[in-house]
């Protein structure tokens, strides 16, 4: 199941977040992860999510989210920004679900 997520989902989305800040720190050295990093992310993302022109859209499987991805836009330009599933969910179609959800979210802008 995917679903647009709201503010209720804030900690869900925090917690996807920081896993995708963390691989990607892998593969970029200047990408610190500190205490400070996961009130920087729910200060950005609860503003973000009372955007009208950004949306987080996670992904169930028995009711545990496994996949949360990102979308905005940004001088009338639809940007697929971050996305994110859980390793054990991967190569299970997830990917192009959250990326049908954000382009289906775009075509009703």
């Amino acid at each position: 199941m995917i679903k647009r997520a709201t503010l209720k989902d804030l900690e869900t989305i925090l917690k996807f977040q920081l896993l995708l800040e963390k691989y990607e720190s892998k593969f970029n050295a200047s990408i610190k992860i500190n205490s400070k990093t996961k009130e920087r992310f729910r200060k950005n993302t609860k503003k973000a999510i009372k955007n009208k022109n950004v949306a987080y859209f996670l992904v169930y499987s028995n009711k545990k989210p496994v996949g949360l991805a990102e979308v905005y836009i940004k001088n009338k330009t639809g940007i697929l920004s971050s996305a994110y599933v859980l390793k054990n969910y991967r190569g299970k179609g997830i990917g192009k679900a959250l990326f049908n959800a954000r382009k289906t979210w775009l075509k009703k802008k």
